[in-house]
């Protein structure tokens, strides 16, 4: 099971990588094959299509941000601290992944 999350996650990286840097329409499957060494049809078992496989890249980031903001609000925060912490989070995230913002914009 962790040999499948981790040939998942690597499909992810690349298309992460890949839909920031060509688009959506110019990133093909073939490509995401190609550059995560994997096989197509492997891709397609993971996510049954690409607009599928671009949902989850968009969730992942998605979901990196929320993880972080969690990390930094707790049950006590004011609204103004936890409006801070979100964007601090957002920031902290794309600064650290600078492909992100390129990604989120072609969104």
């Amino acid at each position: 099971m962790e040999k499948s999350r981790a040939t998942a996650e690597k499909i992810l990286d690349v298309a992460e990588r890949l839909f920031a840097s060509r688009g959506f329409t110019a990133t093909t499957i073939k490509a995401i094959a190609a550059e995560s060494s994997q096989n197509a049809a492997l891709i397609y078992y993971y996510y049954d299509s690409k607009a599928t496989l671009y949902r989850h890249v968009l969730e992942r980031v998605v979901g990196k941000i929320a993880s972080e903001a969690a990390s930094r609000i707790s049950l006590e925060s004011k609204p103004e601290d936890v409006v801070s912490a979100v964007v601090q989070s957002q920031v902290a995230v794309l600064a650290a992944n600078p492909h992100l913002p390129i990604l989120l914009a072609r969104s």
